[in-house]
């Protein structure tokens, strides 16, 4: 009998291991979701601090050649002509 009572015990020991491995792992895996959710988060946070720059200096740059549009009329329009002739000759080329 004490052959049987061994064996009940190591067969009681290797499943509660088994048990406290599974939990040991359900806990590695949620710190991993919750540390990815984390990274995600900082990610989205810079990803709308960048866009907001990029807006920011759109509007900017925006402005500035409204500014020269109303400042240098003619020289606006000349480089605009340019620029037009010379895609056209990049187009005609094709």
């Amino acid at each position: 009998m004490s052959s049987k009572t061994n064996s009940r015990q190591r067969s009681t020991d290797i499943t509660d291991h088994v048990s406290y491995i599974a939990d040991d792992i359900h806990d590695v895996r949620d710190a991993a979701k919750r540390a990815a959710m984390h990274g995600a988060d900082a990610i989205r946070e810079t990803a709308g601090e960048y866009l907001d720059r990029g807006r920011t200096r759109a509007r900017e740059m925006g402005e500035t050649v409204h500014g020269h549009l109303r400042e240098q009329p003619v020289k606006s329009l000349a480089i605009a002509g340019a620029i037009g002739f010379i895609l056209g000759m990049l187009w005609v080329r094709k």
